[in-house]
């Protein structure tokens, strides 16, 4: 009897192999047979999940954004550092992890200038932050208006600092991303921190 194969588990394992490899090696360098090595699968099946390179790509990014998501939603209950500021914070590349995933989107968003597909994307990705951002701070008590335009402004901040951060780390320690975090924050109407993670 053949072997029952889990190929949502393998779209995973093969996402997160492809992932590690844009982050070490850019994406250009990486090929369908580096993927399946790493994966510990053949190129075979990385044929029969994926219809293309391409398509390996989009699932790629598409789950490295998920990951992302599902980090920053569990931030907003955590029990220390969490809310708004521990939202922001899972977005920001302040650990290795993070620091991946902002490496894979960069790559991305330099394709997205050619690619409609991925174009597309990128901007239905922002539009939904910048939705969810701004309905939390609509639970701070600022108006419509307040709430879209500091969204806007927190999400600018985020991609500022990561991408300053992704080309001059020692220049953005994890100390400093806290620190402008916290006062944007207080400048769009929030209460200052006065404690909990990352508070200087």
């Amino acid at each position: 009897m053949p072997a029952v194969v889990d190929h949502e588990a393998c779209r995973r394992a093969v996402a997160e192999a492809t992932a590690e490899l844009i982050t070490c090696r850019g994406i250009d360098a990486v090929t369908v047979r580096d993927v399946a090595r790493a994966a510990g699968y053949s190129t075979a099946i990385i044929s029969h999940l994926f219809t293309s390179r391409a398509d390996l790509l989009s699932h790629t990014y598409r789950s490295t954004l998920m990951r992302a998501r599902q980090r920053m939603e569990a931030a907003l209950t955590a029990p220390e550092g969490g809310g708004l500021r521990g939202y922001l914070a899972a977005l920001l590349p302040l650990t290795a992890d993070q620091r991946g995933n902002w490496r894979v989107w960069v790559t991305f968003w330099s394709m997205a200038i050619a690619n409609p597909a991925f174009a597309a994307e990128q901007k239905r990705v922002t539009r939904q932050i910048t939705d969810r951002l701004a309905a939390l701070l609509a639970d701070h008590g600022l108006d419509e208006a307040q709430a879209r335009a500091g969204a806007r402004r927190l999400l600018i901040l985020v991609h500022g600092v990561a991408t300053q951060a992704f080309f001059d780390r020692d220049h953005w320690p994890a100390e400093e991303q806290w620190r402008l975090l916290d006062r944007e924050l207080t400048a769009i109407g929030l209460p200052p921190v006065t404690g909990g993670q990352g508070a200087p």
